[in-house]
């Protein structure tokens, strides 16, 4: 019963995944045509968490089911900075 669920959390994951690879392309693109000043700097803020997530993302679809609770939190920890960063865009 354990590795059903451990494998659904990496088939979430994996999922989750692609939805917010989608938002991040979108937000990428507004960002490149938006004419803010302060641009550069939300780019590279924006740039630094997408990139911390997909990399945590990858580790945790490679480890699959053996997926260590370290790992998970690393995963979780970047997702949410991702969310804030997004969610801070789209309110600016």
């Amino acid at each position: 019963m354990m590795a059903t669920s451990d494998n659904r959390y990496a088939q979430a994951a994996q999922d989750d995944y692609q939805t917010l690879k989608d938002k991040w392309n979108a937000m990428r693109d507004r960002m490149k045509s938006d004419e803010k000043s302060d641009t550069e700097s939300q780019s590279e803020l924006a740039e630094t968490a997408w990139a911390d997530f997909k990399e945590q993302s990858e580790k945790l679809q490679a480890a699959g089911s053996t997926a260590s609770d370290e790992l998970r939190g690393s995963y979780e920890a970047s997702r949410e900075k991702l969310h804030r960063v997004m969610d801070s865009y789209n309110r600016a």
